[in-house]
């Protein structure tokens, strides 16, 4: 199991057992969504035990537990896992490392590739802000 599949499945808890095995299936591979009319069971967030206004992202006919949000991009954070996943390019950005709870800024380079694959978990490019329009 991927480490985004358990993610998946704890933010469910144990709701997630009540699902059918074709539900689970769907939302670990298809989208990371409850589909109210693939649902044959017709279980709400609420049968679930997700209170739908606090604990649940809704969006028409989909639901979620509301620490899925933000899963499909993984927040924006791209995870380093080969040498494939690396920055295409010299420059700075947010990182994640080994050591540190939360994220800091480091320079990326070929020099420093080596560096990068041994302590550096997650990466995510500084973008450069887009002017005002007014």
């Amino acid at each position: 199991m991927t480490p985004k599949e358990q993610k998946i499945k704890e933010a469910f808890g144990e709701s997630w057992k009540l699902l059918s095995h074709s539900m689970q299936q769907h939302i670990l591979t298809v989208h990371h969504w409850v589909d109210r009319s693939r649902n044959r069971m017709n279980l709400s967030p609420e049968d679930l035990g997700f209170d739908e206004v606090t604990e649940c992202e809704v969006h028409c006919e989909f639901w979620r537990p509301i620490q899925l949000k933000g899963i499909e991009n993984n927040n924006g954070w791209i995870k380093i896992e080969s040498e494939e996943d690396m920055p295409k390019s010299a420059g700075r950005y947010y990182v994640k490392d080994m050591f540190r709870d939360d994220p800091c800024i480091s320079v990326f380079e070929e020099a420093l590739r080596e560096r990068w694959l041994d302590i550096i978990t997650h990466y995510q490019p500084i973008e450069k802000p887009k002017p005002p329009i007014y």
